[in-house]
């Protein structure tokens, strides 16, 4: 019924949109694994345990010093995975703070829908990124060349693996990424879309 309503109504799309630095963030590869969330959203504390529980041991006995580093408000502190190799930071404000040793970011949602902020977060600084089929849903991204699919844990250890694992590969990956972001998300060009958008409205 709404279908055949909005049938003769010129809809336009845009995509959501966020800050995207004009040069990705400066960064060298270490044995750091990030996921960025706030803890207060349940579709993120459970992609945190999966990670704590199913990705990151596995990673950690091909590479010992892994590491994972979670940034985003806290909620409950005490019911997340509490390992020496995790560390919390809280809510940063410039998430730069977070990327020393960072050689993979992470989106393994498995829960919630809707376009992942975060996701356009990590891309546009620019990091080599791991993410779930739900997690970059709707985004024009390619897998293999914008970020590593991974919708399982033997596949998502795999594939963090292989970037802490290999620097040069890892940061080819991360600038793919922010090429994408800039071209695709920076609200800039969003801006201007939205504005034509306008346009084309008021002159009919």
């Amino acid at each position: 019924m709404l279908r055949q309503r909005l049938r003769d109504i010129p809809v336009s799309t845009l995509p959501i949109a966020c800050e995207v630095p004009v040069t990705p963030a400066g960064w060298q590869p270490g044995p750091v694994v990030l996921f960025i969330g706030a803890m207060d959203y349940s579709p993120n504390r459970d992609a945190v345990w999966f990670l704590a529980r199913e990705v990151m041991p596995a990673v950690r006995r091909t590479l010992p010093g892994a590491r994972m580093r979670v940034v985003g408000r806290l909620h409950c502190p005490r019911q997340l995975p509490q390992e020496q190799w995790i560390q919390y930071t809280g809510y940063l404000t410039d998430l730069r703070e977070a990327l020393p040793g960072v050689g993979a970011a992470v989106a393994p949602l498995r829960l919630g829908s809707g376009t992942s902020v975060k996701v356009l977060s990590m891309l546009g600084l620019g990091l080599p990124l791991v993410a779930s089929a739900r997690a970059v849903e709707g985004l024009p991204l390619t897998p293999g060349v914008h970020y590593l699919r991974a919708d399982d844990a033997d596949s998502t250890s795999m594939a963090v693996c292989s970037l802490l694992a290999d620097g040069a590969h890892a940061q080819v990956l991360g600038r793919s990424a922010h090429r994408v972001a800039l071209e695709e998300f920076d609200w800039r060009r969003t801006a201007a879309r939205v504005a034509a958008v306008y346009r084309e409205g008021l002159s009919h």
